[in-house]
């Protein structure tokens, strides 16, 4: 028997289920991921934003390239990158120098400057024009 099957319904698309083994595997090794929850769910709306029925979230600390660290210290290797917005990886250092110049210039001014028309330009020429 596999450690994960699939619930599919017509209202709730399809969701991954893992297997009680599984599920105690995952807590043992992510005992502070649990932690973080259960304080967190104290003060914070417990959102839904996975398609498999974990035990609990897993808690990213840090992410580097196609990989993630969870505050266990798991390693994984992040496949849906963000389901876009890490296409180029987490922390590419193209992207980190870029903000770092412009941190530098202030991160916001609360009115107009010149980097908008270019950023407007770049966003319409990959989605197309609004009107």
């Amino acid at each position: 028997m596999s450690d994960v099957a699939s619930a599919n319904t017509a209202s709730e698309g399809t969701e991954a289920t893992l297997s009680e083994g599984l599920r105690e595997r995952l807590r043992a090794r992510t005992p502070k991921s649990a932690a973080q929850n259960q304080r967190g769910a104290e003060v914070l709306a417990m959102e839904v934003v996975a398609t498999v029925d974990m035990p609990h979230p897993i808690y990213i600390e840090q992410a580097s390239g196609a990989r993630m660290t969870d505050i266990d210290g798991n390693s994984y290797i992040d496949l849906s990158m963000g389901f876009g917005p890490h296409v180029l990886g987490h922390r590419p250092a193209v992207i980190e120098e870029a903000l770092a110049a412009q941190i530098k210039q202030g991160w916001h001014f609360g009115i107009h400057n010149p980097l908008q028309e270019p950023l407007a330009r770049l966003i319409q020429d990959a989605g197309g024009k609004t009107e």
